[in-house]
């Protein structure tokens, strides 16, 4: 049943809602066609923003306990998987993602979301000790769910999608590849220069 409390007047419930459908947005728009050249990633991305709309959407009308867990779990979940795959190598590479402006917007966003809605409940001391700590597990058990089930089903992917080898995948790899690129150009410049003959003058 709806809380009567979860009224309009209280900004918090406003900004909860407004938040997680810009970062819905975000990771259904602009993250996702930077992944496009990976299909999983892609489709995690869409389905997540879109997931993230629709709760965002709702929590206007429906304003209850288990809307504000699911909602909670949801921006919480999302935001300690963007952060595992940049402390763990990311999905389809052998090392961490970088942290580019986009990813620390969106994770801002989340975490705003997740914080408007938890001062709103806790304001009317509906928050407990125990309920805190289960929504900080089952956020965590996401996470590692979702991050654990991408890593071990890579080779299953690869075989669907063998292109993803070749893609390029923002996760740190190509711009250490790219550096590394550079510095051979810039050697094989330099060794070119010190083989030119030089003129002699007769």
């Amino acid at each position: 049943m709806p809380m009567k409390h979860f009224s309009r007047q209280y900004p918090y419930v406003f900004i909860a809602s407004v938040t997680t459908i810009v970062a819905g947005v975000l990771h259904a728009t602009t993250v996702a066609f930077e992944h496009v050249d990976i299909p999983p990633e892609f489709w995690f991305f869409i389905v997540s923003g879109v997931a993230q709309i629709i709760w965002g959407v709702n929590y206007f009308y429906h304003r209850t306990s288990n809307m504000y867990f699911v909602g909670a779990v949801l921006n919480l979940g999302l935001t300690f998987f963007w952060l595992s795959v940049r402390l763990f190598p990311a999905p389809f590479s052998d090392v961490p993602e970088t942290i580019g402006t986009l990813g620390i917007v969106t994770a801002l966003v989340q975490l705003t979301a997740f914080g408007s809605s938890f001062w709103s409940l806790y304001r009317f001391g509906i928050t407990t000790v125990k309920s805190i700590a289960f929504l900080l597990i089952l956020s965590l058990a996401l996470s590692w769910i979702g991050y654990i089930t991408a890593k071990t089903s890579e080779g299953i992917l690869l075989q669907i999608w063998p292109g993803i080898e070749e893609a390029p995948h923002g996760h740190g790899e190509e711009e250490a590849g790219h550096s590394d690129d550079n510095d051979d150009v810039e050697s094989q410049e330099e060794h070119d220069d010190t083989d030119e003959p030089v003129g002699h003058i007769d």
